[in-house]
């Protein structure tokens, strides 16, 4: 599993690079606003109880619908200029969080089985998911057991390492 500084940080630097082809400085609050919110969107509805990792936040068909009603939301209540930095940040945020919860062993889920809601708000099984399909390869049991209690070091190093190098050439490229 991935660790919230290596969720904040890909969203951080997902959001400044965003902010930088739509001509809004890179380093703005919006940046930090995603930074906030995808570690935000690691708490789902159910407080990491057991059921952590529900449909209802961890789903690429959830994760387009809360992207939509949070953008119509922020369009709606702001000023167009700060609802375009809140809908990147909102955008950022949740693509960047999936992107990297599918390469763990839990994965992400594709869609909520059933119309009940109470279905939606469960964990559902494995074969319900989309994970890195490579886990099976690493026949080091330690290994395994070890990238498994310590938030898989090597995954949030590669996610937090070039983010964090993202980050820091966006602010050195601001105006002084």
């Amino acid at each position: 599993m991935a660790n919230l500084l290596a969720h904040a940080l890909a969203g951080m630097a997902f959001c400044a690079g965003l902010n930088a082809l739509f001509g809004i400085p890179a380093i703005s609050w919006g940046v930090f606003f995603a930074g906030f919110l995808a570690m935000l969107i690691e708490l789902d509805l159910d407080d990491l109880s057991q059921n952590h990792r529900s449909p209802i936040g961890h789903s690429v068909f959830f994760g387009v619908i809360w992207i939509v009603i949070f953008s119509v939301v922020v369009w709606v209540i702001f000023p167009k200029e700060i609802a375009l930095r809140g809908i990147l940040s909102i955008m950022s945020a949740y693509s960047t969080h999936l992107l990297i919860d599918v390469f763990t062993k839990e994965g992400i889920y594709k869609f909520p089985k059933g119309y009940k809601v109470k279905r939606w708000v469960k964990r559902l099984s494995k074969g319900d998911r989309v994970c890195w399909e490579y886990w099976h390869l690493l026949e080091n049991k330690k290994l395994k057991n070890w990238l498994r209690k310590n938030d898989d070091p090597i995954l949030n190093a590669c996610v937090s390492l070039p983010s964090l190098l993202i980050i820091i050439a966006f602010v050195a490229m601001m105006p002084l």
